[in-house]
């Protein structure tokens, strides 16, 4: 028969622990034994489940006896099982945190309270970097409507500069038709100049013989 510290040989390392609880635990010296379904696996120690009817677990404590083995008393071994292979949700960290006594009945321990302190530093840290913040945001609007009117006038300027050289350039070119044209009537103008040019040279040839005769005749 099996008793809260145990039946047949030497118990294991945790005989104390096991038994504070109130539960079975069979650690199996052949655990191949018994059928795959009755062997459960937690951190490579093998137990009977003792949730099972009154009859199987009789014959279970009979056949374990029969063959030399070691019982202990695990009733919640179902909680264990989930307890040692799921993760405490992230809910138990913001002040729902529990403690299992050795009866297995959870104790809840009061809800944490946030510190004034933390919080009052807080709003005042989120005050001052919303000021920061805005600061910045005036100060890079204000730059951004200075780096504007710049691009404006310069903008303007260009445009200025642009419009009073075509009009430069467009004087220029008018002048120069002008030019072209002056030049072609001083081209029609100075046509009669060869001939003119002839003609004082015969009257100079004509004067060159008078004076010739002249001389002659007063010799």
């Amino acid at each position: 028969m099996s008793s809260p510290l145990g039946v047949g040989k030497n118990f294991p390392e945790d005989v104390e622990g096991s038994s504070a609880s109130g539960s079975t635990v069979t650690d199996f010296t052949r655990p191949t034994d018994l059928p795959y379904e009755k062997r459960l696996i937690i951190h490579g120690r093998q137990y009977i489940d003792t949730t099972e009817t009154t009859e199987e677990a009789s014959m279970t404590t009979a056949e374990a006896d029969d063959k030399q083995m070691v019982s202990f008393v695990v009733a919640d071994l179902h909680d264990k099982i989930r307890s040692s292979t799921s993760s405490p949700p992230c809910s138990d960290s913001l002040g729902k945190a529990s403690t299992t006594t050795s009866s297995g009945s959870p104790t809840p321990y009061p809800p944490l309270l946030p510190d004034p302190n933390v919080l009052i530093d807080l709003e005042v840290n989120a005050t001052i970097i919303s000021n920061s913040l805005d600061q910045i945001l005036r100060e890079f609007r204000g730059s951004l409507h200075g780096m504007t009117d710049l691009t404006v006038e310069s903008m303007e300027c260009y445009t200025s500069a642009i419009g009073k050289t075509c009009d430069n350039v467009d004087g220029a070119i008018k002048s120069t038709y002008q030019l072209l044209a002056k030049s072609e009537e001083l081209c029609q103008v100075m046509k009669p100049v060869p001939k003119l040019a002839q003609q004082i040279k015969e009257i100079k040839r004509v004067l060159d013989l008078f004076e010739s005769h002249l001389q002659k005749s007063i010799g």
